[in-house]
């Protein structure tokens, strides 16, 4: 029996390319479409939009985009249990798609990366646990949150050993992520275990160095007094004497909650969701083949402007500032940049591969026909085919915060009432809203955020 081996011809070429082509979706005006809902607290209705899209916008290709709009749509509507059954959809889902398949790779050489199932940017494969740990804190499910800044931790494991070593022994790809180890440590010293205790203290150490080694320099958030306040206390807790002047001798000026006095109160921390993620733009770039400029589409981050710089949280006499922890915007810009070169040379050889095949199909349409302007037409019809495909891939988590800012708290135990003041970048008070009762517990941390547009 012999098989007939499959030929595209540039009709078939171009329809199939027309399709792969429409299945590019734009975010940003589907964001745009529910930005009035978000910015009016009406995550029900937000959380509505989203689900009535689920076939017609995001579609298969898109469940991993889909899983994380909802759940964090469900997460500001405060029905956790429901979003965090998203997390762990959305986290098997970039778990299968992580290893790719060599079918989908070749459909997007052949057309766009549009035509690959969305698997998630490397921060938003560890900012999910961050909200799935948020989700059960406030369930009041402290063991399960823990499980999640374990899985976090995993997570960034797998980042450090997939990009950490780059040519010269440079970490040149996002593969840590000092906010949410400052995160984790959090809830392990909740925990009031000595074991919690340890793996808090490791946590805070390695949001340290993080910090000082990679979001200073690349993301230009500065060491949050929070943390060093944090490393003080369990260094002193623990009687690390070495590592408590070394923290000292950096950061001479900070005062911290003694040990002795944290220990009789709870604490609280405060999380300002503060703004809107940035975007991808398609751009392009030119490539030359056969002495002939060839458009080649890449995808940039355009970042949104905050109204907000920070936040005031005040319970009773006592205040906190919201200090920078997570700049979300600036970590998807870098993080996009990194992968940039690895990117422009698929791009363009993508586009080579296009160029050659519509010169091909000329001279083989040219032969079969013995017409060489039925040839040409050929060829050109492809080079159409090859023109409508190149596409930048737009995708990306739109409902993160641009940035995560936080403060901590020690207040004795019992039930809480606060106000949070927000300041814009000039430095004027532009806002002021009263937070829902919350309580803290003796030795515990209790989480509590807020999320503006």
């Amino acid at each position: 029996m012999r098989t007939r081996s499959m030929r595209f011809t540039p009709l078939g070429l171009a329809i199939l390319s027309v399709v792969y082509a429409a299945c590019a979706i734009k975010p940003e005006e589907h964001y745009d479409k529910m930005r009035s809902q978000l910015e009016q607290a009406k995550y029900d209705d937000a959380a509505k939009f989203i689900e009535k899209g689920k076939e017609s916008f995001y579609g298969e290709s898109n469940a991993v985009l889909y899983y994380l709009d909802e759940l964090m749509a469900l997460h500001l509507a405060q029905k956790y249990q429901d979003s965090n059954a998203l997390v762990d959809k959305a986290t098997k889902k970039m778990d299968d798609l992580y290893t790719t398949s060599v079918s989908t790779e070749v459909g997007a050489f052949m057309t766009n990366d549009n035509a690959k199932p969305y698997e998630g940017e490397d921060f938003e494969r560890a900012l999910i646990h961050v909200y799935g740990a948020l989700n059960y804190s406030a369930l009041g499910q402290r063991d399960d949150a823990l499980v999640e800044a374990r899985r976090v931790e995993q997570q960034l494991q797998v980042l450090n050993d997939a990009h950490g070593k780059a040519k010269e022994g440079k970490k040149s790809e996002y593969s840590e992520d000092a906010f949410v180890r400052w995160f984790s440590g959090s809830l392990y010293e909740s925990d009031g275990t000595d074991e919690g205790t340890n793996d808090a203290w490791i946590s805070y150490q390695k949001a340290l160095q993080a910090y000082e080694k990679a979001y200073v320099p690349k993301y230009r958030t500065a060491v949050p007094t929070v943390l060093v306040q944090d490393a003080l206390r369990l260094a002193e807790r623990l009687g690390f004497d070495d590592e408590y002047r070394a923290i000292k001798r950096n950061y001479p000026q900070v005062a911290y909650t003694k040990q002795v006095d944290a220990a009789q109160q709870g604490s609280l921390v405060f999380m300002h969701m503060n703004g809107e993620a940035p975007y991808k733009i398609e751009k392009s770039w030119e490539a030359i083949a056969d002495g002939k400029a060839i458009r080649v589409a890449y995808p940039e981050f355009q970042a949104k402007p905050k109204r907000i710089h920070h936040a005031v949280i005040t319970v009773n006499n006592q205040s906190g500032k919201t200090e920078l922890m997570e700049n979300v915007n600036a970590i998807a810009v870098q993080n996009l940049k990194d992968h940039m070169g690895r990117i422009k040379g698929k791009m363009i050889a993508r586009a080579i591969t296009k160029f050659l095949a519509a010169k091909a199909t000329e001279v083989a349409s040219t032969q079969a026909s013995g017409n060489q302007t039925f040839g040409a037409l050929m060829g050109a019809a492809a080079s159409v085919a090859g023109a409508v495909t190149e596409r930048a891939d737009l995708r990306s988590w739109l409902l993160l915060p641009s940035s995560i800012d936080a403060t901590r708290l020690f207040l004795p135990p019992g039930q809480y009432t606060a106000t949070v003041e927000f300041f814009g970048t000039g430095g004027g008070a532009i806002g002021k809203t009263t937070l829902t009762p919350f309580t803290v517990e003796k030795g515990r941390t209790t989480f509590v955020t807020y999320r503006t547009f």
